[in-house]
């Protein structure tokens, strides 16, 4: 899920969920909780219109320094 909200965001957690086929929420509260996603409320926007993305603690924590050192689709068939 990480994975999904860095490659990406902005995403809804509605888009989350379609993605994975499932209830997102508590997994998206812990990623919260620890710092590695933050959520985005539009300020003249519903809830629903909340979107995820990744925090400064995320780049730090994968020693990133900036979301364009992320693998793209080939870099990973090079693995």
């Amino acid at each position: 899920m990480l994975a999904l909200v860095a490659y990406r965001q902005p995403i809804a957690k509605a888009d989350i969920d379609s993605q994975r086929g499932h209830e997102s929420r508590g997994p998206l509260q812990q990623l919260v909780r620890l710092g590695l996603i933050a959520l985005e409320r539009q300020p003249d926007g519903a809830p629903k219109d909340a979107t995820y993305a990744t925090t400064p603690r995320f780049l730090e924590l994968f020693d990133l320094h900036s979301l364009e050192d992320l693998p793209r689709t080939g870099d990973l068939q090079q693995l």
